[in-house]
């Protein structure tokens, strides 16, 4: 397999098993299956919808973000939604060193070591059919790279 094609079916290839976990057909935390523990949410100190330190990026459902220059690292959301008045989404990928996985509330962040760290600043129903997984919501994130990881000069 030619890097190309690496390069697009592997993102492809999260996006939907991404897409799976939260409708619940596969039983997974994540892109990365290994024994490794998913990165739990937290809620950062300070002002968690701050976002000076980083990159705000919105991801639509079934998209994919590449955050890095030089790295394979893909993420997609899915499941974005209003639940019991609160707003949510599923933040999932990695590369593979690993990944993560996890159902974020806004103002809640999730970090994959050695890439950054994502937190949930709000979601968007536009467009979006009810009962319908990937059908049109998004996320915007705060993206905040780890020390030393080399973003894309586009982001």
């Amino acid at each position: 397999m030619n890097a190309i094609s690496r390069r697009y079916l592997i993102p492809l290839f999260l996006a939907i098993l991404v897409a799976m976990s939260t409708v619940g057909l596969v039983g997974c935390t994540g892109s990365d299956h290994s024994s490794r523990p998913t990165p739990p949410a937290f809620i950062k100190e300070g002002d968690p919808m701050d976002c000076s330190r980083g990159y705000k990026v919105s991801i639509q459902e079934a998209t994919i973000f590449e955050p890095g220059a030089e790295t394979e690292d893909s993420y997609t959301t899915s499941g974005v939604r209003v639940e019991d008045g609160i707003e949510i989404a599923y933040l999932g990928g990695g590369n593979k060193q690993g990944g993560i996985g996890a159902r974020l509330a806004v103002g809640q962040s999730v970090t994959h070591e050695g890439v950054g760290t994502f937190t949930l600043l709000s979601i968007s129903l536009e467009g979006k059919q009810p009962g319908v997984p990937g059908a049109g919501g998004s996320a915007t994130f705060c993206f905040e790279p780890a020390p030393g990881y080399e973003v894309r000069s586009n982001l």
